[in-house]
């Protein structure tokens, strides 16, 4: 079974059809979502109605679960700076005028983790405790902790933006493909579609191979898109300027 995962798309069209242009060349049974499909970008509703089409798993991240507290709280939605950037507010108060109930009602009901057995794969925003949406895993040992969360032999994440995957013992980070023996337990961060944050402006994803030997191949994959177009975009809707730059800067 061939599976892709991506995440962290942002409300950034252009990079999300590139990648799942390149997702369908390369052929998958399906696709996985690690969430905040909305935030910083202007696209939020055309990317919400694509994954609800795209996507066999999503679960919830938060910048949407952020939205859902500004939609419900618009006056007091300020609050929000104790959790996200004042560049990151703005966008989700946005990104709140935008939405019909449909799709709000849909990012509100996404579970914070969700399980393939088929895969015997977990998925998560950021981590597979609670705060399943806000806490980070960086390091091997917060690897390592993650892993003792889960039943199940791998799990994918997402919401440092940084592509990569733990084994129990270190990091391999970068793009190419990485083998894992039948068994050995490892995460997965699939970076980001729409906001990639490790001084590599392409948009990032991850195709997991289950190869019939129990083996996985894990490949870190990267895609090119008009970054222009999503930055002209912002400043033609009025978001911040910052998160149009910083596409450019992949951080």
């Amino acid at each position: 079974m061939r599976v892709a995962i991506i995440s962290d798309i942002h409300g950034n069209l252009p990079a999300l059809e590139a990648v799942l242009a390149e997702i369908r060349r390369l052929g998958v049974d399906f696709v996985a979502c690690t969430g905040d499909i909305v935030g910083y970008g202007p696209w939020v509703v055309e990317c919400v109605q694509m994954v609800r089409d795209r996507c066999r798993y999503v679960v919830k991240g938060n910048h949407d679960d952020g939205l859902i507290y500004v939609v419900n709280n618009f006056e007091s939605a300020d609050v929000l700076e104790d959790d996200f950037n004042p560049e990151a507010t703005e966008a989700l108060k946005f990104a709140a005028l935008r939405f019909g109930r449909s799709d709000l009602q849909w990012l509100n009901d996404l579970p914070e983790m969700v399980v393939c057995s088929e895969l015997s794969m977990s998925i998560a925003h950021g981590s597979f405790s609670p705060p399943y949406l806000h806490e980070y895993v960086l390091t091997v040992e917060a690897a390592k902790y993650q892993l003792l969360r889960i039943d199940t032999v791998f799990g994918v994440m997402g919401h440092s933006h940084l592509v990569g995957v733990f084994i129990i013992d270190l990091a391999r980070a970068g793009s190419g493909a990485h083998i894992f023996d039948a068994g050995e337990r490892f995460l997965v961060n699939a970076g980001s579609v729409g906001q990639p944050r490790d001084g590599n402006p392409q948009a990032s994803f991850v195709i997991i191979n289950a190869l019939s030997d129990g083996r996985h191949k894990v490949e870190l994959r990267r895609v090119d898109y008009d970054i222009d177009v999503c930055a002209m975009k912002i400043v033609h809707e009025g978001l911040p300027g910052w998160n149009a730059f910083r596409l450019k800067l992949g951080m």
